[in-house]
């Protein structure tokens, strides 16, 4: 199915796109067949080569026109992805707020600042490509889907933006909450 030209494109604050890549990630994890073959991709032309990936793009044509470059970055990347977590974290990015929490047993950020600057850094979705894979495997295979999922398709400024303060935040809370004790 090929997009129309005078379609809209996907919008990952629709709750029907969201659903949608919610309803292929599930179905990625009752496939682990074609979880692995996403996992073992190393690079976006890769992952544009998977099944998993192309049931994503005929899924969200169904809602708009995509990007392919951008899909492909976040089917790759989603597919590390073993748990959907961090619903109770208000923030416009809660993925980077899970990467300033700190560490079981340590004060440290699971994502060391050093390592998120280079991440915020990162302007092509290739170079991002494996760059937020050791992220999710830090965050020990579990974030937010949709703030992940929105962030890496609309890697932007304003998304590198958006992170950054809520990452900063998350980190002068904890830092201002330890004075207080």
């Amino acid at each position: 199915m090929e997009p129309q030209p005078d379609r809209r494109p996907v919008n990952f604050n629709e709750a029907g796109t969201l659903a949608a890549v919610d309803a292929w990630w599930r179905w990625l994890n009752e496939n682990p067949r074609e979880r692995a073959l996403l996992r073992r991709c190393h690079d976006l032309q890769d992952v544009a080569f998977t099944r998993g990936y192309a049931r994503l793009r005929v899924d969200l044509l169904q809602i708009g026109t995509v990007s392919p470059e951008a899909l492909a970055l976040v089917a790759g990347v989603l597919a590390h992805v073993r748990e959907n977590t961090g619903h109770e974290i208000r923030s416009p990015a809660p993925v980077a707020v899970q990467m300033a929490h700190a560490k079981p047993g340590s004060e440290s950020p699971v994502v060391s600042d050093l390592r998120f600057r280079r991440l915020i850094a990162t302007k092509s979705r290739a170079d991002l490509y494996p760059a937020m894979i050791r992220a999710v495997r830090l965050l020990g295979q579990s974030a937010h889907l949709p703030s992940l999922a929105k962030g890496l398709y609309w890697w932007n400024d304003l998304t590198r933006q958006t992170w950054t303060f809520a990452y900063d935040e998350t980190l002068l809370r904890k830092k201002t909450a330890a004075k207080k004790e």
